[in-house]
């Protein structure tokens, strides 16, 4: 039975890019420790997703970038790391592909909002959404993409996963009802695992208002919700997913205590079983 680990991981959004670069190199350095294979951080991460793009110059963007595929290679993951950067005078939602087994490429967020073009820019083309992690091949969809036909992003041979990072504002009552359509339907109509990471909260600098309260969500092929991370803290959630009859689907899912994302120390001496409360899935 072929198997691949997600690490979708539940973290502030906030300007400060060193900050938040701290935070994803303790969070790489825990998820390698717990052997995972994939990690998945929320949209625009790095920098913060706000209408300020200060840190997002190319130079300090490339930097924490470099430091970050050091850090996944090192630790035998790959990441998907969603930021801001600049290109000249334009704003753009990004992110990169980087780490081990990959060559890093990059993703752009196309599917803008309206109040998104206020203050992003849309490129032409979205940039590298698939690639291969092993032995599975999974597709990114940035935020309110999810809304649109995924044809228009992920092109007309459906990953076997689907990666959603997201600044995703969930109401501590919302359910999951397919009948809403949207991200509740998308897994309906593509029958792929629906793998969520959005951020924890807002802090610090970011000046926005009401926002993401965590409440990450792990959907199934056959579009059941198989666990949700917790309201308005840091987080994580380990997947297994599993290969049967040519499909991939949740094996597993579990609860995951962010011991070291202050620090790219990490978790040293972590271990697999570690504060984790598992759920099995219908795979």
């Amino acid at each position: 039975m072929s198997t691949v680990t997600v690490g979708l991981t539940q973290l502030p959004n906030h300007t400060d890019t060193g900050a938040n670069a701290a935070r994803i190199l303790g969070a790489i350095a825990q998820w390698g420790a717990r052997g995972v294979d994939l990690v998945v951080f929320p949209e625009c991460a790095l920098t913060g997703f706000s209408a300020r793009h200060g840190d997002a110059t190319p130079e300090t963007i490339r930097a924490h970038v470099d430091a970050i595929e050091r850090a996944a290679i090192t630790q035998g993951l790959a990441v998907v790391l969603p930021s801001a950067r600049l290109d000249g005078d334009e704003a753009i939602n990004s992110g990169w592909w980087l780490g081990a087994g990959l060559e890093r490429s990059r993703f752009d967020k196309t599917g803008l909002t309206e109040s998104e073009r206020l203050y992003f820019t849309a490129p032409e083309s979205p940039g590298v959404r698939v690639v291969e992690v092993g032995g599975a091949r999974f597709g990114v969809l940035i935020c309110r993409e999810v809304d649109d036909d995924p044809e228009r992003y992920l092109g007309d041979d459906p990953p076997d996963v689907v990666l959603w990072p997201g600044y995703w504002g969930w109401d501590a009552e919302d359910g999951w009802d397919p009948e809403v359509g949207g991200a509740y339907a998308l897994t309906r109509r593509l029958e792929r695992p629906l793998l969520q990471a959005t951020f924890s909260r807002n802090e610090g600098t970011t000046h926005r208002g009401a926002g993401p309260h965590g409440l990450s969500v792990v959907v199934g092929r056959g579009n059941e919700l198989a666990r949700r991370g917790p309201w308005g803290e840091d987080a994580g959630i380990e997947v297994t997913l599993t290969r049967r009859g040519g499909s991939w689907d949740v094996l597993e899912s579990a609860a995951v205590a962010p011991i070291g994302w202050g620090t790219s120390a990490g978790a040293e001496g972590g271990n697999k079983g570690r504060g984790a409360e598992v759920v099995r899935g219908s795979a």
